[in-house]
């Protein structure tokens, strides 16, 4: 695996300037600052998640893709969940106070993201169906009942419990995911369902990011950054998240 150096700054926020927000404002500048660093470790790791080899066997791939689609239905419910909380009272009046008036153009990048994840009505589905919650027999009932295309069900195991893939259990999880997406298949609506999703991550990080950044520079307008140190990276393609690990006994005996 490649690494290279990557430089960190620092900007320093005074706290003066911080105690002069109004509450409501502080919680507005602290939250999506919040939303932006949630959103941006899941897409970085959804896309380690994403197998990067051609070994297409079902007992590696299968539970590789399983892992990145767990991945997938948390950002899509984190990115519903953060979409009620900005067009939430309290983070529009203070966005409208410290942003908007300045930079209307922002206010229209939130009607943007706005109608993207409105247009997107399956996200609704998957973060109250399996994104923060476990489905009730009502939602699976039509996926469990054995048909003439139904084969074994597969269990995939190593030595230690960290290494189990129940193969049937994901794949009742899979066709309810993407099943009724708009009215494809579920097996042609898998890449589709990917890309949307992956724009709509896209989109909910430059606007965060964009609004906070107006924020700090109204707080520091005279700020300059400072060189915090380096660090060794890996180069983004080259990583990989796996799901089958080799547990030697000290690691494993919890697994």
């Amino acid at each position: 695996m490649t690494n290279r150096s990557v430089e960190i700054f620092e900007l320093r926020v005074p706290l003066e300037k911080i105690s002069a927000l109004s509450v409501q404002q502080r919680y507005t500048y602290y939250l999506l600052g919040h939303i932006f660093n949630e959103m941006n470790v899941l897409q970085k790791i959804v896309g380690f998640a994403i197998p990067k080899h051609d070994d297409i066997r079902p007992a590696r791939r299968n539970a590789e893709i399983a892992q990145a689609f767990f991945l997938f239905r948390l950002a899509a419910s984190k990115i519903y969940e953060a979409k009620d909380k900005i067009n939430g009272k309290e983070i529009y009046q203070a966005l409208n106070e410290l942003v908007f008036t300045d930079s209307p153009h922002l206010r229209d990048s939130l009607r943007d993201l706005n109608k993207a994840i409105g247009a997107a009505s399956w996200l609704s589905r998957m973060r109250n169906g399996m994104g923060f919650h476990y489905p009730k027999l009502s939602d699976w009932e039509a996926y469990i009942m054995p048909d003439k295309t139904w084969t074994d069900d597969i269990v995939y195991t190593g030595k230690e419990a960290g290494n189990v893939f129940y193969d049937s259990s994901a794949t009742v999880a899979m066709h309810w995911m993407f099943d009724k997406y708009r009215d494809y298949e579920a097996a042609e609506s898998v890449d589709l369902l990917v890309h949307e999703l992956i724009a709509l991550i896209n989109q909910m990080n430059r606007f965060t990011n964009t609004v906070v950044g107006e924020i700090t520079a109204k707080l520091i307008p005279t700020g300059k950054a400072q060189l915090a140190g380096k660090v060794l990276a890996p180069e983004y393609d080259t990583v990989s998240l796996p799901f089958w690990l080799h547990l030697h006994q000290a690691s494993s005996r919890n697994q």
